[in-house]
Order: structure tokens, then C-alpha cells, then sequence
């Protein structure tokens, strides 16, 4: 077989002519092939490690592509011939036709009551407010980059404020993307396609943000081992009010003219406990995505949407505030005609502002507030009050409604919140994720 000249590649000291083994960065040996590589190799090889097999484009030259070892015989590197040698793969931004048909595709999953047409406009609706419009969100596609119309699998990744507080007592205020909707249509799955997109993904944020994340519905393992490391992802439920509980009095109730202002206090005070707060011994970088007005419209232009399609009515009740001030919540409720069973109200974020009220005062007004939810999921047909994260004093007040202990349940396949640090140390930063409740979710 004619084999071109190959490239130096991050360091590996190839000699020119001969197809030697590189290392990638999880340490399983590639080979750089030649363009004109048929579709199963047979070179000599060096120290091959076994590994799953894959194949990508080479980052240095194009007309090169690296091969994952499939298995080792005597000397020889087999490949599987899944994939033709050349075959290369491009990450891409969408074409609008390309964003529609993947959307498409997903909507049998995702769209939870809607109609096709519905769903669609849903993702045109929430694509088009202040966090997502103006390149927020960004859609991505996987191709052969031979045949770029060819999409292998999709997702997209929406850019957030966030803080960042360093172990030199450094804050940031910066950027930060989080990656949803990764899918692969039903035809392209088993092939790894998935899996070449996200190592992709990770080459593209290195250089862009500090720390990026993600909420994996397909457990903790494989995002873990692309480099996004699960945290706690827990929750609470509690019940719809019964039809005969008053809602609380002497709550305020938050309408979407209220946030504004509230949002901007509660980023204001993250961000001063950021810079004032030291880290603590075992913690090396402190991140947080910042509660947004801009975050809550996202997830209330979604809920107002399907609402709207679903039940004919919008609901305007955005949250409560406790009198003091120094309490309040802001939820959204996830419409679902297709498993009603999937019907609640979200705590997208409680703050409790710590001040010199007495603890009781403090959990007097939780209780409040979550008693205020009941009410509202009662109204809404919603099945459940859900809130991620609890603080033990949340826990506390839920137990005071409920009168007995409630279960504090660790998720272990569904919205796993992961999260992989691209700064000073990589993967052997010791990052904690404050403020991981559901309105960080996208």
C-alpha cells in the first residue's frame, strides 16, 4: 500500500514514511493512516494497546486519519472494517434545514403531548429569547465530511453566564457552555458516531470557557469518561396541595415583572459571596452559574409555550416572596399530555438569604413558600412539587409540611448534573458546583 508522508503529530517523533502508533489523550494507541488507507489495515505496529475502535479526522493535515486499535495478533493491527478508511467526520454548525430534521427526529422523544408542528415551534420559541438569540445557542451536527448534507447525530450547546472563584482568591465573571440535546437517529446508533461528536465538542470549548457541563439521562459512566464529572444530583418531592388548603397568606406572589429585579439581587449577592467566601481546603476552584432574569425567561418561555398548546391557558404566577425579603422562589411547571405522571412544578431556584433572622423565622418561610408550590401544582394538574438540591434546611421544611421524614432521592440515570473544568489543572482540579439547582438546567 503507498503511504504519504506522516505528520508530526503532538509529539510523538514520527519518522517520515513509516505509520507508527500515537497516543490520544485518554492513552489508547492510534495509528495515522494515509489517505488512500483501504477500509481494513493490516500494518505492522509497535505497543498496541486494545481499545474500542473508532475512527476521527486528524487534527494536523487533512487526507489523514487516526484509527483506534481494534485488537492485536502477533504483531499486526487488524481493524474491524466498520468504517471505511476514508471516511473522516466534521463537527459543524447546522444548516436551518439540518436544525429542523433534527428536530424532527427528536420530537417523538421530547415533544411530551405536542404535536410534530408544535414541538418545532416550541424550539423555534425558545431559540429566540434574550439567553438563546444573537448565537446563545449554538446547533451542532456531526457529517461525513465528504458528504456534509449526511448528518450522523446532533446536539447543541447554550452559553451562560457564570462566576468562578480561584484558589489565588481570583473571581471571574465569565462564560460558560452547557451541551443538551445530543441525539442520534435510530439508524446511526451502535456506531460510536455520539462519542466522536463529543470528543470534538471538548477540543472546541477547551479554548473557549473555563468549565462547560452537561445533564445526562443515560446515567453517570459514559460522560464521565469523555471528561465531565457527575455531581449530586438529588431532589425532593412533595405533593399537590389537597383542594381544600388556602394558600399560605402574607406571601407576595411573583409575576415576571417582579424577577428583574430580584434576579439582579440574588446575582449581585452570589457573586459577592463568591469574592468574600474563602474555598475550602479540599476545594481548588469554585463555579457557579449565575440565576439570570435572563435563565428564567428561557424556562418560562418554555412552560408558557406548551401550556398554551396543551391546556389553553398561561399560567403568570412566576414564584413567591416570604415577607422578609430575604426568601423567595421562582418556579416552572412541565406540561406533559402524553404521561401526565410527568406533570410538576420545578423549583428553579430558592434563595434564603443568610441574615440575623432566627433559624425558625428562616424555616418558617421555606415552609411557606413550598406550602405556596402546593398550592400552585394543585391548580395546574401538576403531580408533584420537585426541588433539586435541597439545603438540609429545605429538607427540614418539607418535612414540617409532610410530618414525617422525606427522602432525599440520588439520581442515578436521569439529569445527572456533570460538569468538566478546562482551566489550570484539567481533570485533576478539585471543583466544587455551588448553586446546582434546576434553573441551571437546559
Amino acid at each position: 500500500m503507498a503511504v504519504s508522508q506522516i505528520p508530526r503529530v503532538r509529539g510523538t517523533g514520527h519518522e517520515v514514511g513509516q505509520p507508527r502508533m500515537a497516543p490520544d489523550q485518554d492513552g489508547n494507541c492510534m495509528l495515522v493512516a494515509a489517505r488512500d488507507a483501504p477500509g481494513r489495515l493490516d500494518w505492522t505496529a509497535h505497543d498496541v494497546m486494545q481499545a474500542d475502535y473508532y475512527e476521527m479526522e486528524c487534527p494536523v493535515t487533512t487526507g489523514f486519519t487516526w484509527w483506534r486499535c481494534s485488537e492485536y495478533r502477533g504483531g499486526r493491527l487488524k481493524t474491524t472494517g466498520k468504517m471505511t478508511g476514508d471516511s473522516k467526520f466534521t463537527l459543524r454548525e447546522a444548516t436551518k434545514e439540518q436544525i429542523k430534521q433534527a428536530r424532527k427526529g427528536h420530537a417523538a422523544s421530547w415533544a411530551a403531548g405536542l404535536t410534530v408542528e408544535q414541538y418545532l415551534g416550541r424550539e423555534e420559541h425558545i431559540a429566540s429569547q434574550p439567553l438563546t438569540r444573537n448565537g446563545g445557542i449554538k446547533f451542532w451536527v456531526l457529517t461525513d465530511a465528504t458528504d456534509p448534507t449526511k448528518v450522523l447525530c446532533s446536539c447543541e450547546t447554550m452559553a451562560k453566564e457564570a462566576v468562578v472563584r480561584l484558589r489565588n482568591g481570583g473571581v471571574e465573571r465569565t462564560l460558560s457552555h452547557v451541551i443538551g440535546s445530543v441525539f442520534t437517529p435510530e439508524k446511526n446508533r451502535g456506531r460510536g458516531y455520539a462519542s466522536v461528536m463529543l470528543d470534538k465538542m471538548t477540543e472546541l470549548l477547551d479554548g473557549v470557557c473555563l468549565f462547560d457541563a452537561l445533564y445526562s439521562d443515560i446515567g453517570k459512566r459514559f460522560y464521565a469518561k469523555k471528561g465531565w464529572k457527575p455531581y449530586r444530583s438529588t431532589h425532593i418531592s412533595l405533593p399537590p396541595a389537597a383542594d381544600d388548603i388556602p394558600s399560605p397568606e402574607g406571601l407576595k406572589m411573583l409575576m415576571d415583572n417582579d424577577l428583574p429585579e430580584l434576579c439582579q439581587q440574588d446575582c449581585d449577592s452570589v457573586i459577592k459571596d463568591f469574592a468574600t467566601r474563602p474555598l475550602p481546603e479540599n476545594v481548588d476552584v469554585r463555579v457557579a452559574y449565575l440565576p439570570t432574569y435572563a435563565v428564567m425567561q428561557w424556562h418560562h418561555a418554555r412552560e408558557e409555550y406548551v401550556g398554551k398548546h396543551l391546556t389553553g391557558k398561561l399560567a403568570t404566577v412566576k414564584g413567591a416572596l416570604a415577607p422578609s425579603g430575604k426568601t423567595w422562589c421562582i418556579w416552572t411547571r412541565t406540561f406533559n399530555t402524553k404521561d401526565r405522571t410527568q406533570q410538576k412544578l420545578s423549583i428553579l431556584r430558592l434563595v434564603d438569604e443568610d441574615d440575623n433572622r432566627a433559624e425558625e423565622k428562616r424555616k418558617d418561610e421555606i415552609i411557606k413558600l413550598l406550602r405556596a408550590a402546593q398550592c400552585q401544582a394543585q391548580l395546574w394538574d401538576m403531580k408533584e412539587v420537585a426541588i433539586w438540591n435541597p439545603s438540609e434546611r429545605v429538607v427540614k421544611a418539607a418535612e414540617k409540611i409532610m410530618g414525617r421524614e422525606v427522602k432525599v432521592v440520588e439520581r442515578e440515570m436521569e439529569s445527572i448534573a456533570s460538569l468538566r473544568w478546562n482551566g489550570d489543572g484539567k481533570g485533576e482540579t478539585r471543583v466544587w458546583w455551588d448553586l446546582n439547582e434546576k434553573y441551571s438546567w437546559c
